[in-house]
């Protein structure tokens, strides 16, 4: 679940989750965005589309960041891992 606390955006464990997610991820503004879109099952390429026209971002930075935060996600068990990309 993400939670706000004063100026801070924080993915934060409930219910049954808490015995498998490791801690807290203090995300950013674009993080909080994501993870808002992860709500929908969709692909990387369309939440790469996503991102671009929501932030100004070259694809291929985006690309890779999106990659390195579903990949925390994925090592806090905040997220299932996807077969495919």
């Amino acid at each position: 679940m993400l939670r706000t606390i004063a100026e801070d955006r924080l993915l934060v464990p409930i219910g049954s989750a808490v015995l498998n997610f490791a801690g807290l991820i203090a995300v950013n503004e674009m993080g909080e965005f994501i993870w808002n879109e992860l709500k929908e099952e969709m692909s990387l390429d369309r939440l790469l589309l996503r991102v671009c026209e929501e932030y100004e971002v070259e694809p291929d930075r985006a690309r890779e960041d999106i990659i390195k935060f579903l990949d925390v996600l994925k090592s806090k068990n905040a997220i299932l891992e996807e077969s495919n990309r």
